[in-house]
């Protein structure tokens, strides 16, 4: 694990140390969506192409790339990034559930509540 503090050129330092250090790695996830266009920029500067091509992926020095959120611009880049998210909308209404069940005098307990998460698959990962 690689930490930085969150903004797209530390991440963009953090993944090409990465890659300079422990040539190997295959791939790369990250917390954030800033944080994977970062990483993005970082592969980028150490020569090495971003995706998943199967088998070859190892011997072509391709590096898998993939964040947690979306943005817009995931699909500005070369190739798309893939994304894992959850709906919007569902974590929306199951908030708003809650909420009208609270001003309507139920006794909630404390509750987690899991959605499943979407994959956004584009080119990256």
């Amino acid at each position: 694990m690689v930490e930085c503090d969150g903004q797209q050129q530390a991440a963009a330092d953090a993944a090409e140390e990465l890659l300079r250090r422990h040539p190997n790695v295959s791939a790369i996830v990250c917390h954030q969506a800033s944080i994977a266009l970062g990483a993005y920029f970082g592969i980028l500067r150490t020569g090495r192409t971003i995706g998943s091509a199967g088998v070859d992926t190892y011997l072509d020095q391709q590096v898998a790339l993939i964040g947690f959120g979306d943005v817009p611009a995931a699909e500005l880049t070369e190739p798309p990034l893939t994304f894992i998210t959850s709906s919007a909308w569902e974590i929306g209404y199951s908030a708003g559930q809650r909420l009208l069940q609270r001003i309507a005098g139920v006794d909630l307990q404390l509750q987690s509540v899991i959605l499943p998460p979407v994959l956004i698959r584009r080119g990256s990962a």
